[in-house]
């Protein structure tokens, strides 16, 4: 939740003090992409979400700098980031676990390696669907 508050501020504050000046300044090919993630709006948010080469706190302002509805960015933001918090957290529940000594901490490890994995390759089962 904390990391959806932040990116939503950091998409706030580009969208209200800097898209204008941005838009009026950049142009050719910077503007071709932001245009280009308009387009495919909250799916390509999803996508960037989901695959963990993208710097999450550029990409907040970057989106920011568009005209996706902010709904609709807070949303996707919300659903895309929620499987990988919760696996983090598994994890970090499973590292408990096995400094206590408890038995099925390495299998809690996996299984929340497990989720992780899942949730890396989801962008390449999402590429594979819609073409």
């Amino acid at each position: 939740l904390g990391a959806t508050l932040g990116a939503a501020l950091a998409f706030l504050i580009a969208r209200y003090l800097a898209a204008d000046p941005v838009r009026r300044r950049v142009g050719g090919r910077l503007l071709r992409l932001i245009e280009g993630v308009e387009q495919e709006g909250w799916r390509f948010v999803v996508f960037t979400r989901l695959v963990p080469l993208f710097p999450f706190v550029l990409l907040n302002y970057g989106f920011g700098l568009t005209r996706i509805p902010f709904g609709q960015y807070l949303l996707a933001t919300l659903i895309a980031m929620l499987p990988g918090a919760l696996a983090f957290t598994w994890l970090g529940h499973a590292g408990g676990a096995a400094l206590r000594g408890d038995d099925d901490a390495v299998t809690q490890a996996l299984l929340a390696l497990a989720v992780l994995a899942i949730v890396a390759y989801l962008p390449r089962l999402w590429r594979n669907r819609r073409h």
